[in-house]
């Protein structure tokens, strides 16, 4: 009986933790009309900063639990494996069943990295900054441990299965997961100006410490390290899907993924030559992404420019991200034709490098095979490239026009694979 009893009780706990939250959904927005307020105006610094609060103030809060667990679900999705979520500093996948505390889930487990820590400035779950999602991202549960609530800033020692950095009292992420940090941490330091249950929450450039005598409540270092990061990370077609999922739980948006430059209107300029110089907004005019096909798009015109691509010849240029206000027909032409470039390729010189994988080495062309057909990305995705060489390639231009359109599209999801990441 007591047995019985037991697995009773355990099951009733696991469906009380996969109880779903009611959504209060917000739809898509026209971003010219969005940030009308702000986007003329005449001042800088902490007088701007106030007027960029006012549009996203207020959002719609929810419980810690179920519900910011069912919105990152949502929100970091994996690109191709809609069962798992896409962790912030690793880039693996994992299971979205297996929730920090779940039996069965081993090391495997994924819980809400607060990427401004909870313990600096809004400590109870029932405050605004606690459940906000514009800062809670899926992490491994051993990594949002290991990070615990360090400032940010370069430099440290590798920390084993995190792909980031640390001293005793600072954390660096991977390339690929420092500009979404750095604007989480600005929408913060903006969505959070006070009074409210959230205090002001402000950026330093200096240490902060969360507890005890001279404890930095509501502050967060390091300034200039995080305004580096994101000068120097363009915003990817995947954080412009990512804002607008949030928003359509939360009805606000994080305005630093839609307008790069409100950080140099705030912060200050970023150095000549930034990645936001040509492209100033890179999720496009609204956030209604969504292709003929029910399929959705990035939004903006980002050049991937950070594709590892390392063979001797022609190289074909960096394939299309996003459609902007483009038309589905020019995306397609645009891709037909980078995909047209790689056929003239010799079969020899073939890198799964150039659909998003790891870079292209002359003793090992095809060496992605084993981890991207494991992780079902570029290479497995889109067509066996490697092993199958030519004789995979669309015979018709039908068949490329589709294959064109769906690399453009897997693309979108696997940028920065070659700076070290092996593994989505």
């Amino acid at each position: 009986m007591k047995v019985y009893l037991g697995i009773l009780a355990a099951v009733g706990l696991i469906g009380l933790a996969r109880a779903r939250c009611p959504k209060v959904e917000h739809n898509p927005v026209d971003l010219t009309e969005y940030y009308s307020s702000v986007t003329n105006l005449d001042v800088t610094g902490n007088a701007f900063k106030r007027a960029l609060s006012k549009v996203i103030d207020g959002h719609h809060s929810y419980t810690y639990s179920p519900c910011t667990w069912d919105i990152l679900q949502e929100a970091d999705e994996h690109p191709t494996r809609s069962d798992s979520i896409l962790a912030l500093y690793t880039q693996k996948a994992i299971k979205k069943s297996f929730r920090v505390g779940t039996p069965g889930a081993n090391g495997d487990a994924w819980d809400r990295e607060h990427v401004w820590a909870k313990s600096h400035g809004f400590p109870g779950k029932s405050q605004d900054g606690y459940t906000d999602c514009h800062h809670l991202m899926a992490t491994d549960t051993s990594c949002n441990s290991a990070r615990s609530s360090h400032d940010f800033k370069d430099g440290g020692s590798l920390v084993s299965g995190c792909n980031s950095k640390s001293t005793r009292s600072t954390w660096e992420p991977p390339a690929i997961a420092k500009g979404p940090v750095a604007r989480a941490m600005f929408y913060m330091a903006t969505r959070y100006e006070g009074p409210g249950d959230t205090p002001d929450l402000e950026l330093i450039d200096g240490p902060t410490t969360s507890s005890g005598p001279g404890a930095s409540e509501g502050k967060f270092g390091y300034l200039s390290d995080l305004k580096r990061w994101h000068c120097e990370s363009p915003v990817t077609p995947r954080e412009c899907t990512r804002n607008t999922i949030v928003h359509s739980w939360q009805g606000n948006r994080n305005p630093f993924v839609d307008h790069p430059e409100f950080v140099e209107k705030i912060w200050g300029p970023c150095p000549a030559g930034s990645v936001h110089d040509n492209n100033p907004l890179p999720c496009g005019g609204d956030t209604d992404n969504t292709n003929d096909d029910g399929a959705t798009d990035g939004g903006g015109d980002n050049e991937d420019t950070d594709i590892p691509v390392d063979i001797d010849d022609e190289t074909p240029p960096p394939p299309p991200t996003g459609t902007g206000g483009a038309t589905r027909e020019a995306l397609i032409a645009s891709a037909t034709a980078h995909l047209e470039l790689l056929q003239r390729l010799p079969a020899s010189r073939e890198s799964c490098a150039a659909f998003g994988c790891r870079r292209y080495t002359r003793s090992a062309p095809c060496q992605c095979n084993s981890k991207c057909r494991r992780y079902r990305n570029c290479c497995d995705d889109y067509g066996d490239f490697c092993e199958a060489g030519a004789t995979a390639r669309p015979t018709t231009v039908d068949a490329a026009k589709k294959d064109a359109h769906r690399h453009t599209q897997l693309v979108n999801g696997y940028r920065g694979l070659g700076n070290g990441h092996d593994e989505l």
